[in-house]
């Protein structure tokens, strides 16, 4: 908690912080999520292998941008 906002509204900290709101945030992860699943589990005409590379290695989290 940042003690000058303490006060403040939820509308009026996250604008002044530039926060988007949990809405905005939930919407956004859907958007992003949802695309990306269904092109993992092959419901999608692009394929996760044309943008990603799984690679079995201890210094990666697994996955690599093309």
């Amino acid at each position: 908690m940042v003690p000058e906002l303490k006060d403040m509204e939820y509308e009026c900290t996250l604008r002044k912080l530039g926060l988007w709101t949990l809405e905005e945030r939930r919407n956004r992860a859907d958007l992003i999520e949802v695309p990306v699943f269904k092109m993992y589990t092959w419901f999608s005409i692009l394929k996760f292998d044309s943008l990603f590379e799984v690679i079995n290695s201890s210094q990666s989290r697994g996955i690599v941008l093309n």
